[in-house]
């Protein structure tokens, strides 16, 4: 019997073993952890089967959350000299912060809404209206790690200076 590889005419993928010995399966008792099959392409076979999600769909969340997305790799970006130095409880703060500023329905999607965080003082910058700053400022003061929130939030439609006649 010939076995055939990845990408040749009439390959199926086993994604559970046979219930009759096959060449290239091995039995191993229950309750251990085997690695099912080496061969490349493993995770690309079975990632549509565990996932059932396609790429257009994949395609279309990206794109309707693409200023999270970039967000967050931008932070990914300039977080990674600061995990190497000394800063590293800043850097695990300040994800936090993002990470619970992004689950709240109020602050999500606020593209002007800036957040820094070193020796655990929170600083959120930017314009937002008025039910934003409110949330973010009480999101920021219950995040574990903050001890202390320096509010430079400036809300729309509230001018500074003097009132106008």
């Amino acid at each position: 019997m010939e076995r055939l590889g990845h990408g040749q005419r009439g390959y199926r993928p086993l994604l559970r073993p046979p219930s009759r010995p096959v060449a290239g399966w091995r039995r191993v008792p229950r309750g251990t952890i085997a690695v099912v099959a080496r061969r490349r392409g493993f995770v690309r076979r079975l990632l549509p089967v565990a996932v059932p999600v396609s790429r257009g769909a994949i395609a279309l969340w990206a794109w309707r959350n693409r200023t999270e997305l970039l967000d967050w790799a931008g932070f990914a970006t300039r977080s990674v000299p600061r995990l190497q130095g000394e800063e590293r409880s800043d850097v695990i703060t300040e994800a936090r912060l993002r990470a619970r500023l992004t689950n709240d329905p109020r602050t999500r999607g606020t593209a002007s809404l800036r957040v820094d965080v070193s020796d655990g003082v929170a600083t959120l910058s930017g314009v937002v209206s008025p039910d934003v700053h409110d949330a973010a400022l009480d999101i920021a003061t219950d995040t574990r790690g903050v001890r202390r929130v320096r509010d430079t939030l400036r809300e729309k439609g509230r001018r500074s200076g003097t009132a106008r006649t």
